[in-house]
């Protein structure tokens, strides 16, 4: 009866191998994409969150990491096919994670950069509403405003209600 107990031990433990290291090896790979992408190594940072998000498909990460390599792609060659990426990987890290407000921020901020101000403010008051009064991150939009035309094209900085005290 103890082999048999010891047998099905070891049976359940190499069963849930994949469940303890494919989160571990994902995390690595996104430690590595983050370093990569800071030395503008944009081509190993892509195939270190390619990896993660192979191993992760359900975590946000490794899709904000391929957004913010196809945006320094962009940012480096004005390939608008570069931008679409971004906007691409970064809507499915929303979709992942839609709570979180500095997603919905850098999507707006991908999404005015290609042109599409609606949407871009859409996603932006998104993030407000998510995460009122965040000042870190409040001069990125009022720079955003400031730079991105009306949903109705009119070229102005969009207006804005006063807001409560």
């Amino acid at each position: 009866a103890k082999a048999m107990t010891t047998s099905v031990f070891e049976s359940l433990a190499i069963f849930s191998l994949p469940w303890i290291f494919q989160p571990w090896m994902a995390s690595r790979f996104l430690v590595g994409g983050e370093a990569a992408l800071q030395t503008a190594e944009l081509a190993a940072a892509q195939d270190a969150f390619s990896s993660a998000a192979e191993l992760g498909p359900r975590h946000f990460e490794p899709e904000r990491g391929l957004a913010r390599v196809h945006h320094a792609r962009y940012k480096a060659t004005r390939d608008p096919a570069s931008l679409e990426a971004a906007v691409l990987h970064q809507g499915r890290a929303v979709k992942l994670n839609p709570m979180a407000a500095t997603l919905w921020l850098d999507l707006g901020v991908f999404l005015a950069e290609s042109g599409r101000p609606v949407e871009a403010w859409a996603a932006v008051e998104k993030a407000e509403s998510l995460d009122k009064g965040r000042p870190w991150w409040k001069a990125d939009v009022e720079a955003l405003r400031a730079r991105t035309p009306t949903p109705a094209g009119t070229g102005e900085a969009r207006p804005r209600p006063p807001r409560p005290r």
